[in-house]
């Protein structure tokens, strides 16, 4: 049972979300969206996950633009969706994270509820110690990111800058 969980992305911008999932069907597979308004998708997507989180993680601290609310706006996202989420697993689901939009995911999920297999790719470099350190929330981040069941990068550096 194949189920695509997302954003339904910038055309779908509304002044207040519905906090509803938009379902479509499309060759068997079954794809459930949500919205975001358009601060939300402002701080969460264009501020914290593209303005701090990308260009930390491709080493270039000198135009990360570093903001709390932000920070929060990500959190509180990545909180509602692994909520919707959770709704609608089953026993004997897996989920797969991908991508540093939803770096929380995993943690959100387990705060949901769910205790099931949860994996996550990263499809950006991590980078190293010292270069994640520079995230004012990089304890929260790592400390999310542990509550994955399984992580892939990209390479076997980025595994070991995680670890």
């Amino acid at each position: 049972r194949p189920v695509v969980f997302g954003l339904a992305g910038p055309a779908i911008l509304v002044d207040q979300p519905t906090r509803s999932l938009h379902t479509l069907k499309d060759d068997g597979v079954e794809f459930v969206l949500t919205d975001l308004s358009q601060e939300e998708h402002d701080q969460y997507y264009l501020h914290y996950a593209n303005s701090v989180l990308w260009p930390v993680f491709h080493y270039r601290l000198d135009i990360a633009s570093f903001d709390s609310d932000a920070f929060q706006t990500y959190v509180s996202v990545n909180q509602r969706i692994a909520n919707m989420v959770a709704d609608r697993l089953r026993e004997g689901d897996s989920v797969w994270v991908h991508d540093y939009h939803f770096l929380l995911m995993g943690d959100s999920l387990r705060r949901a509820g769910w205790d099931g297999p949860i994996g996550f790719f990263l499809h950006i470099p991590f980078p190293p110690p010292e270069m994640f350190r520079a995230l004012p929330d990089h304890l929260w981040i790592a400390r999310a990111m542990c509550k994955y069941s399984v992580i892939g990068f990209q390479s076997e550096q980025d595994r070991s800058n995680f670890t």
